[in-house]
């Protein structure tokens, strides 16, 4: 058997590896200032 092509792994291992982190980042930015009303607290200052 052959080595696998690095060049075919470097170009779908940074790119997905990038994404993955971007959507990562976005989604934990996304929970930690989600739309008041998806889900209430109960117990809120004021």
């Amino acid at each position: 058997m052959t080595m696998p092509n690095r060049s075919f792994i470097r170009w779908f291992l940074i790119p997905g590896l990038s994404l993955g982190v971007l959507v990562l980042s976005a989604a934990l930015s996304y929970w930690l200032t989600r739309p008041e009303g998806v889900a209430p607290t109960p117990d809120v200052p004021e």
